[in-house]
């Protein structure tokens, strides 16, 4: 029985974007190497790993080795580049030719910028400027990221929309598009309490309705060069989806510290994760999302391309 869970129908003009869908997706291993940060972010999805504890590249290799159809390997945290053998461990995955991202505030991202090989990092951030380095601005860092760039690298730029933001969200990606020329493609998502993800009350929290008005208004009034990845996060519905696809549901597989893990992103702030058998095997995936009862994820997105690029 799937959940009666409200749908937004955001309508695109096809004279100013392209509708593109995933055709196919790739397990992801979300590796929590630290519960070490720089920051202290109230909204953390994985305040729950929040110690000193980090991972070994002992335990990086026997996890790989017992799950080696995972090709797309995600370092988290905590902020991952604080690890004391970050460079180790990306040196050894990227000897063994996984695809790698590196999930950061961006505040070390030098430490990777000029490595042996390309490498992709993925940057969450809420605010152009702010006082408050919890708000993740994003203008203290663009020297740091075009650098990354030029290094050959590449960044993932995602903007978390919630009560404090949504109404800056047209300047702020004007301010993405005008003053990061390096960036070709922006992701907009929506910050959640991920305990408690269907109640719109929680504090500085975005509700389901208001997040689905802002993103129509983007689609309508943006007029620059960016693609966009739009995050449905489970309530946006957009025309031509693909429906049920392989590995679409439960693709992101957690494993954190204490070799602990959860089947799915969105269960990562728990508290009470079972522990990975002896072998150190993860289950396979799911056929439907336990949040929606549904063969969708809360992580799926659809990707806008911007026919107005040059």
């Amino acid at each position: 029985m799937e959940k009666d869970i409200k749908q937004y129908k955001i309508n695109v003009n096809n004279e100013k974007w392209a509708i593109k869908w995933q055709s196919t997706y790739d397990r992801s291993l979300l590796l929590f190497i630290t519960g070490q940060c720089n920051l202290n972010c109230k909204n953390c999805f994985s305040i729950s790993t929040r110690n000193s504890k980090e991972m070994t590249l002992d335990d990086i290799k026997n996890i790989i080795a017992a799950n080696n159809d995972y090709q797309k390997i995600d370092l988290m945290g905590g902020e991952p580049l604080m690890h004391s053998k970050i460079l180790d461990i990306i040196d050894y995955l990227k000897s063994i030719n996984k695809s790698v991202s590196v999930y950061t505030n961006g505040k070390k991202l030098d430490m990777i910028t000029n490595l042996d090989y390309p490498i992709r990092a993925c940057i969450s951030f809420h605010e152009i400027e702010s006082d408050n380095p919890s708000r993740k601005p994003i203008k203290p860092i663009v020297d740091i990221i075009e650098d990354f760039v030029k290094h050959n690298n590449k960044i993932k730029l995602i903007l978390l929309l919630d009560k404090l933001n949504y109404n800056k969200a047209s300047n702020i990606i004007e301010f993405v598009d005008s003053k990061m020329p390096f960036i070709d493609k922006l992701t907009i998502g929506l910050m959640r309490y991920e305990n408690d993800y269907w109640n719109d009350d929680h504090p500085n929290v975005l509700s389901f309705e208001e997040y689905a008005k802002t993103i129509q208004m983007i689609v309508n009034d943006y007029d620059g060069r960016l693609d966009l990845d739009i995050f449905m996060k489970g309530v946006l519905e957009f025309d031509g989806d693909p429906g049920n696809l392989p590995n679409r549901v439960n693709r992101f597989k957690c494993i954190f510290q204490d070799l602990t893990y959860c089947d799915c992103l969105y269960n990562a702030c728990d508290y009470s994760h079972p522990k990975l058998s002896d072998d150190l095997k993860l289950p396979e995936c799911l056929k439907e999302c336990k949040h929606t009862n549904k063969k969708k994820c809360l992580a799926d997105k659809v990707r806008l391309l911007n026919k107005r690029k040059k």
